[in-house]
């Protein structure tokens, strides 16, 4: 107590020459480190529960980033916000890539242009609609559910191209059974893909949960869209057995 009443009492510069023969030494060098002439302090902020939900957080980040030409701050968001900015820039670049190297293996096995552009309208579609919903729900992307779009991509094209296969192999009269019959099997594809992915739903790890729900509507929507669209479409375009 003494010593801390005369470190209250003194009014000059608090100095480290003083520190080190004071009883604060051992609690001063938790936070002060000497580096040549001077000293690198650290100072831990605390900041308010929620604090993070709050938008004004990432502002907040960019102002601790460049506080002063001396001032490095560090902390998990920092770390998370980088991670979270690298992985939206590359998995946008991994879809568009991905959605490149689908359409040109899809136009191999059709020899159309307009077929593999069909066949890839329920995938399409899907990551608006999906999009759409995550805006019209309050679901913001982040680094984990990004990824599920790509997956999206892989999954949710075979529909599109079963049905489109089954309807080019079948003569004009009979495209209706053919349809039918694969429309179970493209059903019964997607319920086990729907099972399988949205249980992640229920984990209690928000960023599994984000992946689970985006999963849920990518690939439905995808389903949804192959089974209605593209038939109807196919039909107007394609009224022969034979294709372009």
């Amino acid at each position: 107590m003494k010593a801390l009443r005369e470190m209250l009492g003194n009014r000059d510069m608090l100095t480290w020459a003083w520190l080190e023969g004071s009883v604060f030494k051992d609690l001063a060098e938790k936070f002060l480190k000497r580096s040549g002439n001077g000293f690198l302090s650290a100072a831990y902020l605390h900041v308010k529960p929620g604090f993070w939900a709050n938008p004004e957080s990432k502002a907040f980040l960019e102002d601790q980033k460049h506080a002063g030409l001396h001032v490095q701050a560090t902390a998990s968001k920092f770390v998370i916000k980088e991670v979270e900015d690298l992985v939206t820039g590359e998995a946008s670049k991994l879809f568009l890539i991905a959605f490149a190297a689908v359409f040109v293996l899809i136009y191999f096995n059709f020899r159309s242009w307009r077929l593999a552009a069909l066949s890839l309208l329920p995938v399409t579609l899907a990551t608006f609609w999906t999009l759409g919903l995550m805006g019209m729900l309050k679901m913001d992307l982040n680094f984990m559910n990004l990824i599920v779009f790509t997956m999206v991509l892989g999954v949710g094209v075979d529909y599109g191209i079963h049905i489109l296969h089954r309807l080019l192999e079948s003569e004009a009269t009979y495209r209706q059974a053919s349809l039918t019959q694969v429309s179970k099997g493209v059903v019964l594809a997607a319920l086990t893909t729907l099972a399988g992915f949205g249980s992640l739903v229920f984990s209690e790890y928000p960023g599994l949960q984000s992946m689970g729900a985006v999963a849920l509507m990518g690939v439905g929507f995808s389903a949804l869209i192959a089974l209605t669209v593209v038939p109807v479409l196919f039909l107007k375009g394609f009224p022969s057995k034979h294709h372009a």
